[in-house]
């Protein structure tokens, strides 16, 4: 018994062809040679279960370095973060992502989806502390800070508004608060006993925090005034103490 091969379509024995249940001939319908020629080649086994090989680069990498993907046996993305970076940055690839990211959100039910996965996902302690490092680390970049500060900017422009109520509350609140009046020489010799450092984190002096806030009956008194970075003090926002600490 002879038979084509369906790649290299030279005709050969029967017994040039491997074994397959599915097909009506009981054999395959490439040759042995054509089969093993185009067969995957097996993935090499890792000594370390930390690491995994990237499928674009091949570099032995750390886990860490790939992203999430439920789909996937391990839950990890095929490619490192490095190469999907690579690949997101063409403009072809970029053009095609938006397109697809269009469609998919204008499915009904998604949009809402996203935002209870999002909030489930952001109220779990270990999801927390991660958001709040790489925020850190994200915001220690120059870089990120440029970015940050122009984004901070064009939305004033954007939002007027919105700016000009938060700082009409904020005027509102500390009028109403009970102030006891002090000097500078006072005010700075509040801020030196924290050494005109984040009271919280030790980083720069950015804001002023009030511990107990004005929205929550505080006093705008030195007592209740520490320094505070930036971060720290908007993540804090209207949180009493014991409740920003536990959120932290």
């Amino acid at each position: 018994m002879k038979k084509i091969c369906s790649r290299c379509k030279a005709e050969k024995d029967a017994c040039e062809f491997g074994r397959d249940k599915n097909h009506k001939s009981g054999l395959r319908s490439a040759c042995r040679e054509c089969f093993n020629k185009n067969r995957r080649k097996i993935k090499p086994v890792l000594l370390n279960p930390n690491f995994k090989i990237c499928g674009k680069c091949k570099l032995e990498k750390d886990k860490k370095e790939f992203s999430k993907n439920k789909t996937k046996k391990d839950g990890l993305h095929n490619r490192c973060k490095d190469c999907d970076r690579e690949y997101r940055s063409i403009p072809e690839n970029k053009e095609h992502r938006k397109e697809y990211d269009r469609e998919y959100n204008s499915i009904p039910g998604i949009k809402q989806h996203k935002k209870e996965y999002n909030k489930q996902y952001r109220s779990m302690p270990e999801n927390k502390k991660h958001e709040k490092e790489y925020k850190k680390e994200y915001c220690l970049i120059p870089k990120n800070k440029e970015h940050i500060r122009e984004h901070n900017k064009q939305y004033r422009k954007n939002n007027p508004n919105k700016i000009l109520t938060y700082h009409a509350q904020r005027r509102s609140l500390k009028a109403r608060a009970s102030t006891i009046s002090f000097t500078k020489e006072e005010y700075f010799d509040r801020m030196s006993v924290f050494n005109f450092s984040c009271a919280y984190c030790g980083g720069p002096w950015e804001h002023d925090d009030h511990v107990i806030p004005l929205s929550k009956g505080g006093l705008n008194v030195l007592a209740n005034l520490r320094p505070a970075c930036a971060h720290c003090n908007l993540s804090k926002g209207s949180k009493l103490l014991k409740e920003w600490l536990t959120y932290v």
